[in-house]
């Protein structure tokens, strides 16, 4: 069972790097979505993301191309 801090790989080639509880991502935590390098930052509660963060969308070393929007679980929740 996953506690505490740790990176997880899923299948798809997403990857979560944060916080775990009981097995589901629970507490400060960064999500990429392999797919479309989509990266949101923030806090998330039994798996699901709530309160604001921040979603990164671009290649993040290339910071001329990259746009930040402040979420507060409107999209992509």
């Amino acid at each position: 069972m996953r506690s505490g801090h740790g990176r997880y790989l899923y299948v798809n080639g997403d990857i979560y790097d944060g916080e775990w509880a009981h097995h589901v991502r629970h507490g400060s935590g960064q999500y990429t979505y392999a797919a479309n390098n989509i990266i949101y930052s923030g806090t998330w509660e039994y798996g699901r993301r709530v309160g604001t963060g921040t979603i990164t969308v671009g290649d993040p070393r290339d910071t001329s191309k990259v746009t930040v929007i402040a979420d507060n679980c409107l999209i992509f929740c």
